[in-house]
């Protein structure tokens, strides 16, 4: 068998990636049929009337203080009327989501293991997200949380993959990254007030630890934290977020917050656990980072106990979930918990590793061995429930039945009633007909219910009405 494996070993590498490659494949095609919805469109509808600085303006003092959040909703596709473009938004946030996953594991793994493997790892953790996101509407297929939530969480895996690669480089490539780092660190830190908290704990432990092993790139954290305090700092001043928090009555509830926060955690993380391709994930990886131990130069550089590391990756997860309870009393939709899930599913494995670099300086020192049946049982289950369990099943049958393509057939039709009517001037009194049949991945409940959105928007695209 062994023979078997150093012979074919790269045969089966690119089976196994074309598998994971088509359980995100129905993601990919449901991109196709995104609709825009409620927020979408009042957002859109505020942005064609107010121009490029009247929105910026409106949301910073009106709204909250994301400023490149405000920039992303302002050149949202939809402000210029483009429906494709909006489906293309849908297809571009994949396609960042897992780049940037993959950018984070090549940075993370260097030069030990081969371009295939790492392609291998990201493929994995994208199919594993994508098939047990709380939320996939709102993950991938509607602009108002995709450009917040969703690219937030990619900017800051893609700030992490550029700052990997600070060391050992020439003074002005190093330059050139920091500055490069920085303006990334605006962007992650304007764009999710969840995104800026979670980031800025991070680099502020990063920047401790650079000081205490003095690290040759330590000034180089400590200017990444500064601009993140700063940028902070802008998104905690505006006059905005004392507006919006005006609309939740219930927030700032310190024992509420913290006791629901830890009642999401522990159910969420059974749910992500008990997940068969996760856990399977998990034993198959184990091995692997016994054997990658004392390889990845960026662990042995960045030493952090596995009981400190497993500690703030559970913080992460909490955090995750109390600052929606703070500032609003409430959960709410789970585009939030999405956010957390990435971090969860990223910082799971590199705790495997953290644990494996410690462990194998112990009595651990080859590290675990699985028989051949088990990889050979383990591989095609794990495969399947990528393929045919949660999220993906879902996918699959929305396409297959056609329910997607027909609400994105009955949307078109409406839509078009509707600019017609807008442009007669009649729009309140148009016909909306609410689409019953509504596939379960690229919308939910609220697309058919609130709609006001939609025809303010039409209104304003027809020259009808003015936004206020």
């Amino acid at each position: 068998m062994a023979d078997y494996l150093t012979k074919h070993g790269a045969a089966i590498r690119k089976a196994l990636a074309l598998a994971l490659f088509l359980s995100i494949a129905p993601f990919l095609l449901l991109t196709l049929f995104a609709q825009p919805a409620y927020d979408d469109y009042c957002f859109s509808a505020q942005a064609g009337e107010l121009g490029f600085a009247g929105s910026l303006k409106y949301f910073y003092n009106g709204w909250d203080g994301k400023y490149f959040y405000s920039v992303l909703r302002y050149l949202n596709p939809l402000t210029f009327g483009s429906f494709a473009g909006y489906k293309a938004v849908a297809l571009l946030v994949i396609l960042l989501t897992f780049t940037s996953i993959f950018c984070f594991v090549s940075a993370l793994l260097e030069r030990s293991v081969s371009t295939l493997d790492k392609l291998l790892a990201a493929l994995f953790l994208a199919a594993l997200y994508s098939n047990q996101m709380p939320d996939l509407t709102e993950g991938y297929y509607w602009a108002g949380s995709t450009l917040t939530y969703q690219v937030g969480a990619a900017l800051s895996l893609f700030f992490f993959a550029l700052a990997a690669k600070l060391r050992g480089r020439t003074e002005g490539a190093r330059l050139l990254l920091a500055v490069l780092c920085c303006v990334t660190v605006a962007l992650v830190v304007g764009i999710s007030e969840t995104v800026m908290v979670i980031f800025d704990l991070l680099l502020l432990l990063i920047t401790a630890q650079a000081f205490r092993e003095r690290w040759g790139t330590r000034w180089a954290w400590l200017s990444f934290l500064i601009a993140a305090l700063v940028c902070s700092a802008v998104v905690l001043a505006a006059p905005g977020n004392a507006v919006r928090a005006s609309n939740f009555p219930d927030k700032h509830r310190l024992f509420y917050s913290v006791s629901m926060s830890l009642l999401q955690e522990a159910r969420f993380l059974f749910t992500w656990l008990s997940n068969s391709s996760f856990a399977l994930g998990t034993v198959f990886f184990i091995p692997v980072a016994f054997k990658l131990a004392g390889r990845v130069a960026l662990l042995k550089r960045l030493y952090v106990h596995p009981l400190a590391s497993t500690l703030l990756l559970l913080t992460v997860v909490f955090l995750g979930f109390f600052l929606p309870y703070w500032g609003t009393g409430l959960l709410g939709q789970h585009r939030t918990a999405n956010l957390v899930y990435l971090y969860f599913l990223v910082g799971w494995f590199v705790n495997i590793l953290i644990w494996a670099e410690h462990l194998k300086g112990k009595r651990w020192a080859a590290g675990p061995r699985l028989p051949v049946y088990v990889y050979a049982a383990g591989v095609p289950l794990l495969i399947w429930g990528l393929l045919f369990s949660n999220n993906t099943r879902e996918a699959f049958a929305d396409l297959a039945s056609g329910r997607a393509a027909h609400y994105d057939r009955e949307v078109k039709k409406r839509r078009g009633q509707l600019e017609q009517c807008a442009r007669e001037g009649r729009i309140r009194e148009c016909p909306f007909e609410k689409i019953a049949e509504m596939p379960a991945t690229t919308t939910n409940p609220y697309f058919e219910v609130d709609t006001e959105c939609e025809l303010r928007y039409w209104e304003v695209r027809a020259g009808k009405r003015e936004v206020k």
